[in-house]
């Protein structure tokens, strides 16, 4: 049996709006994510077949993309600008990517 991978994007963290299924909007395809060890989440990268005047709040840069096996969260990022097309281009910058803006300090 081949694994169904499932992507939804939401709201940050205290920011208005809904969880969306990619795959309610329109066919997903070619979902390919990288992970770094260690470190996490690196990239991912799909295709959604949309035409290129639609919009929708699920596809807004910056929303948190997560990546699902079954009830497992595979992947976590953020979404990157999508490139309209025939189909979108997705690509999503992983939290093990999105670590090396922030820096840690010692509380001494």
């Amino acid at each position: 049996m081949a694994r169904q991978f499932l992507a939804y994007t939401e709201p940050p963290a205290g920011a208005a709006g809904t969880r969306v299924y990619l795959d309610t909007l329109a066919f997903t395809a070619n979902l390919i994510w990288r992970h770094a060890y260690p470190g996490g989440p690196m990239s991912l990268d799909m295709d959604i077949d949309l035409p290129p005047e639609f919009s929708h709040d699920a596809l807004l840069p910056g929303r948190v993309v997560t990546v699902l096996n079954g009830a497992e969260k595979v992947w976590v990022g953020r979404l990157d600008n999508p490139t309209r097309g025939n189909p979108w281009k997705l690509q999503a910058t992983g939290l093990g990517s999105l670590a090396t803006s922030f820096r840690a300090t010692a509380a001494s």
